[in-house]
């Protein structure tokens, strides 16, 4: 058998903006720009698929991927990484 999923995938982002695009059900002239397959986590959001949520940049453990951290904020990140026991 596989692994248990959640019911929802519980993405975190680290820019409001975007928390808030994904939330918005209507295009608006600042978001008409945005390509059709973004627009498919907008349906997701209303579908109760995702739950796209806030994440204070400190504490984003995608930019472990995504800049150069100082050594405090590598050794931090680098723990979500690590498999858990139990698990």
């Amino acid at each position: 058998m596989g692994a248990p999923t959640p019911t929802r995938i519980p993405p975190s982002v680290d820019n409001t903006g975007a928390v808030e695009l994904a939330k918005e059900r209507k295009v608006t002239n600042r978001s008409r720009h945005i390509a059709r397959r973004h627009l498919k986590v907008r349906e997701y959001v209303a579908d109760g698929v995702i739950a796209v949520s806030h994440i204070g940049t400190e504490d984003n453990p995608a930019d472990i991927f995504t800049k150069p951290l100082e050594a405090a904020a590598f050794q931090k990140h680098r723990l979500f990484l690590m498999p858990r026991s139990g698990v």
